[in-house]
């Protein structure tokens, strides 16, 4: 009820649509070790968001479009 009244002047909650991974997730994603990712971020393959402290987030969509970029088509050899 409490949180009803705080939004009650809002047409809707905003949602957050782009999941933000580690790089242990994205590791695990690619099936890869994390110094490759961290590899992949240093090279600048990768989009990163430095939280401070060391800590770093790559957005979902991020790791997608590195995927779909890096993708060979079939009959390409």
């Amino acid at each position: 009820m409490r949180s009803e009244k705080l939004y009650a002047g809002v047409a809707a909650m905003p949602t957050i649509t782009d999941e933000l991974l580690t790089r242990t997730d994205v590791a695990r994603i690619c099936k890869c070790s994390v110094l490759t990712v961290i590899r992949l971020e240093q090279s600048g393959k990768l989009e990163v968001l430095r939280l401070g402290a060391g800590s770093v987030r790559i957005r979902r969509s991020s790791l997608e479009k590195f995927l779909n970029a890096s993708v060979t088509p079939k009959g390409a050899a």
